[in-house]
């Protein structure tokens, strides 16, 4: 992978817990 592919999937990865924040 390059790093800004790992970069994506980091931001992904916090969108993902924000919207479990946001749920509970």
């Amino acid at each position: 992978r390059s790093i800004i592919d790992d970069d994506i999937g980091k931001v992904e990865i916090e969108n993902k817990e924000s919207e479990q924040i946001i749920l509970f």
